[in-house]
């Protein structure tokens, strides 16, 4: 299908110079960040807010917890925002939104986890990725107090947490510790160097080259995230034996470069055996849960999330 009218109203924003330039540019990235939020009036559901702070191997890790205002159900979700790596917060819509709103749908605890942020020096690989790891941990450990049930426990993240839930998962099977009961993976950066799809390509060259994620936006991203680490056993999934990964649901973009990443590690991960779920945004580009569910296929996704938490 076409893409959704209110997000070709705001890619109408988005200036045609790469991310990498953008995100030299205080004022470009400014515009890039505006074109990709929705600025209609929109009230989130109402639920419980405390935060915390978590003992990780690197410092404190301050998590966000979201919880139903009648009580969790059962289920619940530790997730990670997306930022290539670089970027992101708690505050951004793809973090406090998308928590409030799977909080409340699914009647869920849900975690938000405050990664430390990559910075190609100091703060690099693996830091982003034990963080997560020892936010799961310890959200494990607890959730019976909150009333989740940690056998029901979810792994997820969108774009750049989508690659640290993946990774965080693979260490814990690694490890012979019980592994999350399902992933949720949002249009997940899984490669450094994108698979090619002339599907996905007709698609994607009609957007401007802000709102694109290419190879070479990945490679930057991957850049900074490794730093000078040349021992990096978890960033990358390409040489990764899938099959004991648990259950999940891939969402992926009509119009997002990194569909074809998605759509190749969802193959790879049914042939070595896992049970991995896919579902196509329709009319969508990358980012789009950083808009708010008056966007129809928002509204939809969400939902797709909430009852595969819950289920």
């Amino acid at each position: 299908m076409s893409l959704d009218p209110y997000v070709a109203h705001r890619l109408a924003t988005v200036p045609d110079v790469s991310i990498e330039e953008l995100l030299k540019d205080p004022l470009q990235r400014k515009r890039i960040l505006e074109g990709s939020l929705d600025d209609r009036d929109y009230a989130p559901p109402a639920v419980t807010v405390t935060e915390e702070d978590v003992h990780g191997p690197h410092g404190p890790v301050r998590v966000r917890l979201y919880r139903p205002r009648v009580g969790v159900r059962g289920p619940g979700l530790v997730w990670a925002h997306g930022g290539g790596f670089l970027g992101g917060s708690l505050d951004m819509n793809e973090g406090d939104l998308v928590c409030r709103e799977l909080c409340h749908r699914a009647g869920a605890l849900v975690v938000s986890v405050d990664y430390h942020l990559a910075d190609g020096n100091t703060t690099t690989y693996p830091i982003p990725h034990q963080d997560v790891l020892a936010a799961y941990e310890w959200v494990r450990a607890r959730s019976r107090r909150w009333g989740a049930d940690p056998a029901r426990l979810a792994l997820g993240g969108a774009s750049a947490g989508g690659s640290l839930a993946v990774s965080a998962t693979l260490e814990l099977i690694d490890r012979g510790v019980a592994p999350p009961a399902r992933l949720l993976l949002v249009y997940p950066a899984l490669h450094d160097r994108l698979p090619e799809s002339p599907e996905v390509l007709a698609k994607t060259r009609t957007l401007p080259r802000g709102a694109r994620i290419q190879s070479s936006t990945m490679g930057y991203f991957f850049g900074v995230y490794r730093g000078k680490r040349t021992d990096t056993p978890y960033l990358s999934v390409d040489h990764r034996d899938l099959g004991s990964l648990p259950p999940g649901l891939l969402v992926v973009n009509e119009y997002d470069d990194l569909r074809a990443s998605g759509e190749a590690f969802a193959a790879r991960a049914r042939a070595c055996g896992a049970e991995l779920e896919v579902y196509l945004a329709r009319g969508m580009v990358h980012g789009h849960l950083g808009m708010t569910p008056l966007v129809p296929e928002v509204h939809a996704t969400l939902t797709e999330l909430a009852q595969y938490i819950a289920a």
